[in-house]
């Protein structure tokens, strides 16, 4: 019975080293520095358009990656701003009617400048003016940050109601 109790005292006195200790080692981790310039390194994305016309729905989808990356995204602090610079081309295929489309779409600088907030598992980047864009962070460490997002965009195309979804995932090396 003795033992039974000393071996108790040792087991809780044991939960509770290890306890404290790993409370301890969460304060030695520190997370990955996000200020810095970022390079693109990839950019997979795929978009869906969809238009009514004349009470008919057209949709099309199309997915690739971009090529010709130039884009870098240099990350501040204090205050928390973002400045993106350079281009990258963006290749659309899709099928229509047995038609093979091919267009391909330049992107530079479209995103500019805005404020960004990490929040959680989320880097959510503000351009001032459209609505802000909430990314997923895929993978975040010192040398690669990796989002997902997907952005709804409504448009008209010859007088007709639009809507583009593109699901899209960046992938940045720090510079």
């Amino acid at each position: 019975m003795r033992i039974a109790f000393l071996k108790s005292i040792v087991l809780f006195a044991l939960v509770g080293v290890f306890s404290s200790c790993s409370e301890d080692l969460e304060d030695l981790v520190t997370p990955p520095e996000v200020e810095g310039v970022w390079e693109l390194q990839s950019h997979s994305y795929t978009i869906k358009s969809t238009v009514m016309k004349d009470g008919e729905t057209i949709t099309l989808s199309n997915s690739g990656m971009a090529t010709d990356n130039t884009l870098q995204l240099t990350i501040m602090k204090d205050p928390d701003e973002f400045l993106a610079e350079g281009f990258y081309l963006i290749e659309a295929p899709a099928d229509l009617e047995g038609t093979t489309m091919k267009p391909i779409f330049p992107f530079e600088n479209v995103h500019k400048r805005g404020t960004w907030i990490m929040d959680n598992e989320k880097f959510i980047f503000d351009y001032g003016g459209i609505p802000p864009i909430e990314a997923d962070i895929i993978n975040f460490s010192d040398t690669q940050l990796k989002v997902s997002f997907t952005l709804t965009v409504p448009g008209d195309v010859d007088g007709h109601t639009s809507q583009n979804t593109v699901d899209g995932v960046y992938t940045f090396i720090k510079k």
